[in-house]
């Protein structure tokens, strides 16, 4: 992850080395930090420069991409009880993040205020329906748009 990146979880890793170069870097040198060591001995060019020019990149991201298994989280077994979700609370925030369909499908379930077509239905049919008017609003391609949006965002 520290030497290819991840858009999704903006990880920057090291511009132009993608999983089958940091597969391969890390595979003959152990690491990441070794791969950004020994970067003069990497033969492809393409490899040795972006080792070179995103050093501080590849560090920040190994950083980013491990999980602190330390952190200091609180658990408190009654917050994790189950109970009505606060459907306003929600509303505000899907349409905060821009989780339009996320938003439509809870607010379905939840009764909340949604389109006309959406109320009183299931869950599997809101997704499918939402589905349906996103794919006619971008095509066939419709989950690469999202997923390239996403990646913009």
């Amino acid at each position: 992850m520290a030497l290819m990146g991840d858009s999704i979880d903006n990880i920057p890793g090291a511009k132009g080395i993608g999983e089958k170069g940091a597969r391969e870097l890390i595979k003959r040198f152990g690491s990441a930090e070794s791969a950004l060591k020994h970067a003069a001995e990497v033969e492809g060019k393409r490899y040795r420069e972006a080792l070179e020019n995103s050093r501080e990149a590849v560090l920040l991201s190994k950083q980013l991409a491990i999980i602190d298994t330390a952190a200091p989280v609180k658990l408190v077994l009654n917050d994790l009880a189950i109970r009505e979700p606060d459907v306003e609370a929600l509303r505000v925030l899907y349409s905060e993040l821009g989780f339009t369909s996320c938003c439509a499908i809870f607010l379905c379930v939840h009764g909340g205020r949604c389109r006309k077509r959406f109320r009183g239905a299931g869950i599997a049919s809101c997704a499918q329906e939402i589905f349906e008017v996103t794919s006619a609003r971008c095509g066939s391609g419709a989950l690469a748009h999202a997923r390239s949006r996403r990646a913009r965002d």
